[in-house]
């Protein structure tokens, strides 16, 4: 930063980030920039954003090394962005869980979401991180899950996020024609157990969140 002529407030205004998030980094006190906000010092400070980001390899910027923009505070034109909601749905026991978001949000173009997720109004789809591996094999642990916050009923069997007693959970659900709500997992030889709730007194202790429209699931090569 020295040899570039900046400061933290001049770094943090270029990456358009608070100058108490640039200070921790600087000061080792918080983990590294994402990867845009990386690329976009590395640009400014004329080093290698390998070296900078993992301290390996040369100090020195290659020629034409590519440059990731600095993110922006609106998604590119014909793009909607999707935000992670601070929450992630148990696919497990029924904890909660508050942790380390995989992703803040997502750029995704408006046509992809019509056409893969299924939705005509991209402004009602939010991202969940799903825990857990009881809806294995067909929803991973930590999958990202593209939920449709305003379906706030159980129409047709399916997967859906639940808040039942303050515990938010994601999983399959069906209501019977005597109004039981039932609730199962993918993953029966781990959790077997199916919960039954009748909705005629248990009503008020369970909302329905959304419904789950696709997921993404990281596949290692």
């Amino acid at each position: 930063m020295k040899e570039a002529g900046m400061d933290v407030r001049q770094l943090s205004d270029a990456l358009d980030a608070s100058y108490q998030a640039v200070k921790k980094v600087i000061d080792g006190k918080s983990s590294a920039f994402n990867a845009a906000n990386n690329a976009r010092a590395a640009q400014l400070l004329n080093v290698s954003g390998d070296w900078l980001a993992l301290g390996v390899g040369p100090r020195e910027r290659k020629t034409g090394e590519a440059i990731l923009p600095a993110l922006s505070s609106r998604p590119p034109e014909g793009y909607t962005r999707l935000e992670h909601l601070p929450y992630q749905p148990s696919m497990g026991t029924g904890r909660s869980h508050d942790g380390d978001l995989v992703v803040h949000h997502l750029d995704v173009l408006d046509s992809f979401i019509k056409q893969k997720v299924g939705t005509t109004s991209t402004s009602r789809v939010k991202l969940l991180t799903g825990i857990g591996q009881s809806m294995m094999p067909a929803i991973q642990d930590h999958d990202i899950v593209f939920v449709d916050v305003e379906h706030r009923w159980i129409d047709l069997p399916g997967y859906y996020v639940i808040d039942v007693g303050g515990l938010l959970l994601l999983k399959k659900a069906m209501i019977q024609s005597n109004g039981i709500l039932i609730l199962r997992s993918e993953n029966t030889v781990e959790f077997p157990d199916e919960e039954r709730f009748d909705l005629a007194t248990a009503a008020d202790s369970i909302t329905v969140c959304g419904k789950v429209l696709a997921w993404w699931t990281l596949r290692k090569g």
